[in-house]
C-alpha cells in the first residue's frame, strides 16, 4: 500500500537521523571526558548537547517499529493458538499507537509552553521549543508507523487466520506475503490427509 511505503520511507529517514544523533552524542561525551581528565578543560555545554541529541535519538522510534527492531517478549504468546496470537499482537499495536499519540500531544503542549515562557538551555542559550516540536513530530510519525505496521500485519496474517500457516512475526519488515501456491498446497495436503484417514 502507498500509505505504508510513504510512512516507511519517512521512518527510515528518521532512523538515520537518530543513528547519527547517537554517534554524535558518543563523540561529544568521550571528548568531554578526555578534555576534563587530561586537560582540566571540559567542554562547556557538553551535558546539554548530550540531552539535545538524546531528543534527536527519538526520531528513530518509527524506523525501529517498521523494521522489527523493537524488543518483544513473546515466550508466553507463542503458546497461544494462531488466532489468539494474531488478536494479541494487533491489540498490542493498537495500544502502542494510542500511547504514541498521547506522547505526541503531550510533547506538543510542552513545546507551546516552552515557547510561551522563552525557555532556553543555560549554557548553549538555545531555545527548548524547537526540540520539543521535533519530539512531538517523532511521536506522531511513530503513531503513523504503528498504524502502518497494523495494516501490514493484518494483511499478511490472513493465511494464518484461516489456519494454513503460522502467524507472521509482528513487524512490517518480518511480515512476508505467503505465496498463493503455498497456501493451495497446504489445503490440498490437508484434504489428502483427511481422505487417507
Amino acid at each position: 500500500m502507498k500509505y505504508v511505503k510513504v510512512v516507511k520511507f519517512i521512518s527510515n529517514v528518521f532512523l538515520a537521523i537518530g543513528g547519527a544523533g547517537v554517534i554524535l552524542m558518543l563523540v561529544i561525551v568521550v571528548a568531554d571526558v578526555i578534555m576534563r581528565t587530561f586537560f582540566s578543560s571540559p567542554i562547556i555545554g557538553a551535558t546539554e548537547l548530550a540531552m539535545i541529541l538524546m531528543l534527536v535519538f527519538t526520531t528513530g522510534i518509527s524506523g525501529a517499529i517498521l523494521n522489527g527492531r523493537t524488543v518483544k517478549v513473546d515466550f508466553l504468546v507463542e503458546k497461544f493458538p494462531p488466532r489468539v496470537r494474531i488478536i494479541v499482537d494487533v491489540a498490542m499495536y493498537v495500544i502502542s499507537a494510542a500511547m504514541f499519540s498521547m506522547l505526541a500531544w503531550g510533547a506538543y503542549e510542552g513545546a507551546l509552553f516552552a515557547r510561551s515562557i522563552g525557555q532556553r538551555y543555560m549554557f548553549l542559550r538555545f531555545p527548548h521549543y524547537p526540540l520539543r516540536y521535533l519530539l512531538a513530530f517523532s511521536f506522531l510519525i511513530a503513531t503513523l508507523a504503528t498504524v502502518a505496521a497494523i495494516i501490514s500485519y493484518i494483511r499478511y496474517s490472513r493465511p494464518a487466520w484461516r489456519g494454513y500457516v503460522p502467524p507472521p512475526r509482528p513487524s512490517a519488515q518480518a511480515a512476508k506475503p505467503v505465496p498463493q501456491q503455498t497456501v493451495e498446497n497446504d489445503k490440498n495436503n490437508e484434504l489428502g490427509e483427511e481422505g487417507k484417514s
